[in-house]
């Protein structure tokens, strides 16, 4: 009989040891933040140009379609907003996380000296 992948012997073992990476964290981050300014950006030249449909205005059939439009514009826009709102927060969380488990490496690294010098 063959000997088991070793992840199947820590968690035969018990051993359930779980390792976070900060620096993918960060780096996720980061990304999302990077990706950020190109929505950013791109909302922004999506405002300034609008619905461009008021040429339209006056004609029964050109005011339904300039409604309709324009009310895609605006779900189009919030959606946006939508999107870099999450990203900005999932951004935040991560760097948040890391920093976390950074103060927890931390104390205990702290604590430990503590015993040991006791």
């Amino acid at each position: 009989m063959s000997e088991p992948e070793p992840s199947a012997r820590n968690s035969m073992s018990g051993d359930r040891t779980l390792a976070v990476h900060r620096d993918v964290l960060r780096s996720v981050a980061g990304r999302l933040r990077a990706g950020l300014a190109g929505l950013d950006a791109a909302l922004t030249r999506v405002q300034a140009a609008g619905p461009g449909i008021s040429s339209l205005s006056g004609w029964a059939a050109g005011d339904a379609f300039g409604g309709n439009v324009t009310s895609v514009y605006q779900a189009g826009l919030a959606a946006a907003r939508q999107l870099a709102e999450a990203h900005q927060a999932a951004a935040a969380n991560l760097a948040d996380s890391a920093a976390t488990y950074d103060a927890a490496e931390s104390d205990s690294t702290r604590a430990v000296r503590g015993v040991a010098e006791s």
